[in-house]
């Protein structure tokens, strides 16, 4: 279901998901006797699951990727036809994370599997103030100072709840954060033009102009298919405001095809121009993650975990890439956004020259030069 507005031409855009094939009738519908509805310019076009994902992947291929081109030359401006350049990501740009416990101070195993896949994160309650103020006056937050010492030490990025961060940091963004407006085409409360309504209501507050805002949409979708067509037309009409999205606690109810599910949520989110970062609301068994466990109790992998692993080593370079110069010296290759360590060396070089990289979606096409001494 998709509303368009009074007095004015309004595009209208979303889709249905089918699993069989049937004649299709399209409805316009008004409570309003009295109005007269005009439609101009329909179109109805089918999408296989195959071209569906055909369409992700070039967009991921736009939108999280950069040309870079490598020119490597002697220290005259010789060209060195035949040089090798490998390059290795340690680091992704891109925040794809995971709902965080206070379990995790206890088990040394919740710790390695966290530690090893995820650089981002949200807790779960241990910030709110049900969990830092138990007794009204009493503040206690031993549990998640531990739990940021944690993160400082393994490099992980959090993100939370509350608006104390803003106050202290008027740079941080300030997240609406919203749920069915992806999940549910029927919850026409929170549907992307009644969000968009009412962030630009936000906005032009007295006072609010000056605030970094973002678009929170949990994502937590219930059992079966996902309408990926109404979850892409939401994220196409909230992207238009040009404010950063983020998935912020994305799950999937239990389902035989729960890891399917989830990995085509994932896969939409992450291929989508305006979607700026994922976290899941998930989890090892262990730490009370039932609805989606990623781990079961012996930290193996479940289903939905494995397909959390697939993703994390497809959206990075995951080996070292080696390329070889042509007759001018250039390698050009599509990279990850993110950080890199390049190395380039040629068989008649006595030395190789190393270097890092940082690649990123504000340089659509960067060239790098190399010189190495013969």
């Amino acid at each position: 279901m998709v509303i368009a507005e009074h007095g004015c031409w309004s595009l209208l855009k979303g889709g249905i998901v089918a699993n069989f094939s049937t004649a299709v009738e399209i409805l316009f519908e008004s409570k309003n006797t009295k109005v007269e509805i005009w439609v101009d310019n329909v179109s109805l076009q089918p999408f296989t699951k195959k071209q569906w994902k055909a369409h992700q992947d070039i967009s991921i291929d736009k939108v999280r990727k950069s040309e870079v081109r490598f020119q490597v030359t002697q220290a005259n401006k010789t060209a060195m036809q035949g040089a090798i350049v490998s390059i290795k990501q340690f680091k992704s740009e891109f925040p794809f994370g995971c709902g965080m416990n206070h379990i995790i101070l206890k088990s040394t195993d919740y710790q390695n599997w966290f530690a090893s896949r995820f650089k981002f994160t949200t807790f779960t309650n241990e910030m709110k103030w049900y969990s830092t103020e138990k007794k009204q006056g009493q503040e206690n937050y031993t549990v998640p100072d531990a739990m940021v010492k944690f993160a400082k030490q393994n490099g992980i990025s959090i993100r939370e709840f509350y608006s104390t961060a803003y106050q202290l940091d008027p740079n941080a963004i300030m997240f609406m954060n919203e749920y069915n407006t992806i999940e549910y085409s029927e919850d026409q409360t929170v549907s992307a033009a009644n969000y968009k309504k009412k962030l630009e209501e936000i906005l032009q507050y007295p006072g609010n102009d000056r605030i970094l805002a973002g678009i929170g949409l949990q994502g937590r979708f219930g059992s079966g298919q996902p309408n990926l067509a109404y979850m892409r037309s939401s994220l196409d009409i909230l992207g238009a405001t040009g404010v950063p999205i983020w998935l912020t606690e994305v799950n999937v109810d239990k389902d035989p095809d729960q890891a399917q599910y989830l990995e085509e949520i994932l896969r939409e989110g992450y291929s989508h121009p305006a979607v700026q970062g994922i976290v899941m609301f998930a989890g090892p068994e262990i730490a009370g993650f039932k609805v989606m466990p990623l781990a079961d109790t012996n930290f193996q992998s479940t289903p939905a975990g494995d397909v959390v692993d697939m993703l994390l080593g497809e959206w990075k370079c995951s080996e070292t890439l080696e390329f070889t110069a042509d007759d001018k010296g250039f390698v050009d290759v599509l990279l990850f956004h993110g950080d890199y360590n390049v190395t380039v060396q040629h068989t008649e070089a006595n030395s190789s020259t190393t270097l890092g990289l940082r690649v990123t979606k504000d340089i659509p096409q960067a060239t790098i030069d190399v010189q190495i001494h013969t």
